[in-house]
């Protein structure tokens, strides 16, 4: 049996215009199954690989200390290379719909999904101009309510034969 949960933090508010959807997406993907294969998982891994992505389409530059860090870095470290990453996504919120997807996330240790919720997704989501998809085969579970507020979970049920062949 197969199971996959997407979270979906969509915004939308009342004084939205639609011309505030007429930027172009720019989407980063961080897939748990290829990160956790590695001997050791860092927090900054994950931002790593977002970063590049987004950074190679977006043609910007922008300083986020310590990103190409492969040893672990210290809790102020690690604080300072999140807040830089923070601040690096909403400054392409002026061109762009920025979506940041994290799979398999199953596969992710509890502390860094409770770490990338307190310090990625909760601080851009108050934009409202970033949009996350989480994927896995189990349902994530959000400590801050203004994040659990703003999920559109949906299970994901395996395709018939009928419904594969119209694919």
């Amino acid at each position: 049996y197969f199971s996959a949960f997407f979270g979906l933090f969509a915004f939308a508010h009342e004084s939205s215009s639609h011309a505030d959807y007429a930027r172009p997406p720019m989407t980063a993907l961080v897939d748990f199954d290829k990160l956790t294969k590695r001997p050791v998982l860092h927090h900054s891994a994950i931002l790593r690989e977002l970063a590049r992505e987004l950074l190679r389409q977006s043609g910007r530059t922008f300083k986020i200390p310590h990103l190409k860090d492969e040893r672990a870095l210290s809790p102020k470290e690690l604080d300072g290379t999140a807040d830089a990453f923070v601040g690096f996504v909403q400054s392409l919120t002026d061109a762009f719909v920025p979506i940041l997807m994290c799979d398999s996330t199953e596969h992710a240790e509890e502390e860094v999904l409770e770490w990338l919720e307190e310090k990625i997704v909760f601080p851009l989501i108050q934009s409202d101009q970033i949009v996350f998809v989480f994927g896995g085969r189990r349902r994530l579970f959000w400590k801050f309510f203004e994040v659990r507020r703003r999920v559109d979970a949906r299970e994901l049920f395996p395709l018939t034969e009928e419904g594969s062949a119209e694919q």
